[in-house]
């Protein structure tokens, strides 16, 4: 009896060590993301400022994402001893208790089949990105330059496994509460950076920075840079703001007694009035937080239509239309998806004002800024969504029960009985824009592909910069894509495969002997320094050949799928839509400190939550 006392205690003793530990794990992801999305934005050299930034942010991310790794190591080798001894007990009871049981070696393979078996297809597709890099680095010639990576970007083998060790970490250990909490600081944090950012643009540099310039702003740095990261904040702020009411109880700024009724069903006052039915007391807190948001979204329309990147409107005209889809399907989504457009109108109609009272304050205006805000668009766009939103939230419905039926009976039989014909028809209308879009979009590249490789075929499109790929077209995107295809084509099986190792692309275009490929760099560059192919992805095929792109693409796109399949329109999908925005801006841009361990943040939230979700 004694005996089996002892064997019941210890195995009580290893589910709450595990249990502890599983704790401190949690409390470690949560620092990690409160060092990396809260911290990182703001961290930069004072005495330098710009001329240092990109380094600084690399030797702050550096310093204590090796330092919360080593501790999180710990632990989570902790955690798996705890749990293997544990298993082990439960296993040593069974067989006491059956006679013939399963052996030692049985219960080890079904342990390991049950563990493959939770993994998630992102989950397996980073485990495969992260063997892709560790072999890269083992192939490389350059191991030194491939180590840390190049001067300035740093995203060389170690930055990756640390990216991906914590967006790991971050998806088994966070909680629903946690991640809520930790999205809500990075978003704060980025609000401010956002208006730091437009303020700068305008000239007003509260923080006196070193270097400043039209192509510095906030304190990120360099605009591609800012974009990057607001490509992957914003979208979450807007997610949020649309999916309000399931993110933040009882907020609307239409119907601001929804809290307030859900207080009194819990509370059991329904109906009374007057002091004896006093709200909670974080009643005030909740109404607030609607507004904060809106004040949030208003900034970050501004900063992203004046921020100077031209991948920036791209972002924003996909994020806009993915956002309606979503949104459009039932009644509050829509008010909500029209009250979002009216906040873009608010930020154009103040870019139109800012434009016209002080046109020498902007001194990087790029043609689509000047398109935007030349005109009094957001008055006009205002008005029509004004009354667009009056017609369908606020009037009066008075129609007859008759014609109620026949409504109905006319709306799909998603809609029916949900919405009116008139939101039926702005829904669809929508669908037909975002078609319309898709389809323009595919044409373009149809048409781009086709003009450059049988010029003069189309007399209209002949000599035409953005329907010809060149060297120039994209801002010189033409010419850093066509080196990145003919470095990665330049290199051998093994190479190809693995690629030339992380970061490392400059290291092979003026360390090695391939003198065709640096003259074409030469002429095209001059004396710039040509560290990666300003595209992502052509970037990750160079530095770890086809099979770090493959999973790496395939980690991006099973997240995508896996957060965008959520039925509950909330964090998730907000997460899901940071994730392709990110992926959109970086496919005319580049990996570098902040964007990329934003997104491995964002994803790794998402995930956790949507993990959640699954479980319960």
């Amino acid at each position: 009896m004694k005996k089996k006392q002892v064997k019941q205690k210890q195995r009580s003793l290893a589910a709450d060590i595990q249990t502890v530990l599983l704790w401190v794990l949690r409390c470690i992801s949560f620092f990690y993301l409160i060092m990396m999305g809260v911290v990182l934005p703001f961290y930069y050299h004072p005495e330098t400022a710009y001329m240092t930034i990109g380094s600084g942010k690399a030797e702050f991310f550096n310093k204590w994402a090796f330092g919360t790794a080593k501790v999180a190591g710990v632990f989570l080798l902790l955690y798996l001893l705890t749990s293997a001894v544990r298993q082990f007990l439960l296993w040593k009871k069974e067989r006491n208790q059956k006679t013939g049981g399963t052996s030692l070696w049985a219960a080890v393979k079904a342990g390991c089949q049950k563990f493959w078996q939770s993994l998630t297809g992102t989950e397996l597709f980073a485990v495969c990105y992260i063997a892709a890099l560790c072999i890269s680095y083992l192939l490389t010639d350059y191991p030194e330059f491939a180590k840390m990576g190049a001067d300035g970007w740093n995203m060389g083998f170690w930055p990756q496994i640390l990216f991906l060790f914590f967006f790991l970490l971050l998806e088994r250990t966070l909680t629903t509460r946690m991640a809520k909490a930790g999205i809500g600081l990075m978003l704060s944090a980025s609000t401010v950076v956002f208006l730091l950012g437009l303020l700068n643009r305008y000239e007003v540099n509260p923080l006196h920075m070193e270097s400043s310039g039209p192509g510095f702003i906030s304190t990120i740095g360099n605009i591609n840079w800012y974009c990057g990261y607001w490509s992957v904040l914003f979208p979450v702020c807007c997610g949020i703001f649309l999916f309000r009411e399931k993110v933040l109880p009882g907020s609307s700024f239409a119907h601001t007694g929804t809290l307030q009724r859900d207080i009194s069903a819990r509370t059991g006052i329904a109906g009374q009035r007057g002091a004896s039915a006093q709200p909670s007391p974080v009643f005030g807190l909740y109404r607030i937080l609607p507004v904060l948001s809106g004040i949030a979204v208003v900034i970050g329309f501004a900063t992203g239509v004046s921020q100077g990147s031209d991948s920036g409107l791209l972002v924003l005209a996909a994020m806009t239309l993915i956002l309606g889809c979503f949104a459009g399907n039932e009644k509050e989504g829509l008010r909500h998806f029209i009250e979002l457009l009216l906040l873009f109108c608010v930020s154009l109609t103040g870019l139109f004002a800012l434009q016209h009272l002080f046109p020498e304050r902007n001194k990087y205006q790029t043609a689509g800024y000047l398109f935007l805000t030349g005109k009094p668009w957001g008055l006009i766009f205002g008005v029509l969504l004004l009354c667009l939103y009056f017609f369908l939230f606020i009037r009066k419905n008075n129609r007859a029960n008759g014609r109620t039926k026949a409504v109905k009976n006319n709306c799909d039989n998603k809609l029916a009985g949900t919405v009116d014909r008139g939101i039926v028809w702005t829904y669809r209308a929508w669908q037909i824009l975002t078609g319309l879009s898709a389809a323009s979009l595919v044409l373009y590249i149809g048409l781009l592909i086709f003009n450059t490789t049988h010029p003069g075929v189309i007399p209209a499109l002949d000599g035409n910069a953005l329907f010809t790929f060149n060297t120039s077209w994209g801002s010189s995107r033409g010419a850093t894509w066509s080196i990145g295809i003919h470095t990665f084509l330049a290199q051998n099986f093994g190479h190809r495969l693995f690629g030339v190792g992380p970061d490392s692309m400059a290291a092979y275009l003026y360390q090695s002997d391939n003198s065709t490929l640096l003259a074409e760099v030469k002429a095209t560059f001059g004396d710039k320094r040509l560290t990666n192919a300003h595209g992502e992805w052509i970037t990750v095929l160079v530095n770890t050949g086809l099979m770090g792109l493959l999973s790496f693409a395939a980690m991006i796109i099973s997240a995508v799928g896996t957060l965008f399949s959520r039925k509950q329109k909330t964090l998730v999908k907000a997460c899901g839509l940071a994730v392709l925005c990110y992926t959109l801006h970086n496919i005319f841009s580049f990996e570098q400190m902040m964007n990329i361990s934003q997104m491995y943040l964002v994803m790794g939230i998402g995930m956790a939550v949507a993990e959640k979700e699954e479980r319960d």
